[in-house]
């Protein structure tokens, strides 16, 4: 396969992603917390989510709340609200929607859509598009999102991460090179550390490097789903968006978070047994 040589937007695939989604929406709904360092996460003794002001000054996801108040004695600590959350992310979701119908909602602060040949109806190019996505979520919602726009999903992600946070990137087909060439080959999607271990072992350190690569090492070395990944780098759309509901599930999960925290065995079962039930 040879990389990279590609025209501008075969597919044009967007990458949306809530900026510190979780201590946003509390920010969002309470005006006084504007620029101030909010950590969400109370009701576990962890940090769960921070605001960009928390995270300025040293807090990081899962820090304990002691360790959080030396760090930052100013910072508003509070209980996470999951309904809340859940709730503006549907909202998130309804706007996308409004310019594209193929949207894929890949976790509750992040979605997928495909903008391809949508450029004639909406009279816009996709780059005008996507700013115009943007431009209505940081308004509707009242705080910032990341947004990527590139050829398929894997890019797009890279692009989405770029200039966190408030960023909107596109990376073009033939300026593939150049974004790939400063990308570390670990913080592509869908690679973990013992495929970068492999990688590094190897000496690919960037995502440029991983794809140029020969076809025959890739498959010798890793995986399908890293192969996929691969002839993502190239530019090729593999990974389409999932849209639909899901017809089977290998898990399902119903979470309760208890606030205060318990320890007593009939409460803990009480609530098993209700979101077995409710699953």
């Amino acid at each position: 396969m040879a990389p990279l040589s590609l025209h501008d937007f075969p597919r044009a695939i967007l990458h949306i992603d809530g900026d510190a989604f979780f201590a946003s929406c509390e920010q969002s709904r309470r005006p006084k917390l504007q620029g101030r360092p909010v950590v969400t996460g109370k009701e576990r003794g962890i940090a769960a989510s921070m605001s960009y002001e928390a995270k300025a000054r040293g807090v990081t996801r899962g820090m304990r709340l002691a360790e959080i108040r030396k760090r930052c004695p100013e910072a508003v600590i509070l209980p996470s609200d999951y309904e809340t959350y859940s709730l503006l992310s549907k909202r998130f979701f309804a706007l996308v929607r409004r310019y594209t119908p193929a949207v894929e909602a890949y976790s509750i602060d992040e979605c997928f859509g495909d903008l391809t040949g949508l450029r004639r109806p909406l009279r816009m190019s996709y780059r005008q598009i996507a700013e115009r996505i943007k431009q209505d979520l940081d308004t509707a919602l009242g705080f910032t999102f990341s947004v990527g726009l590139a050829p398929n999903k894997v890019v797009a992600k890279i692009a989405s991460t770029w200039e966190k946070p408030s960023g909107l990137t596109a990376i073009p087909g033939r300026e593939l090179h150049r974004f790939l060439a400063q990308w570390p080959v670990e913080k592509v999607w869908g690679i973990g550390p013992q495929t970068t271990a492999l990688l590094h072992k190897h000496g690919v350190k960037t995502a440029l490097h991983f794809a140029q690569q020969p076809e025959a090492w890739v498959k010798q070395h890793v995986s399908k789903p890293f192969y996929q990944i691969w002839q993502e780098l190239h530019g090729a759309s593999i990974f389409e968006l999932v849209t639909g509901e899901h017809e089977t599930y290998h898990t399902i999960q119903k979470v309760k978070t208890f606030t205060p925290p318990s320890s007593s065995r009939d409460v803990v079962f009480a609530q098993l047994a209700k979101n077995i039930e409710n699953a």
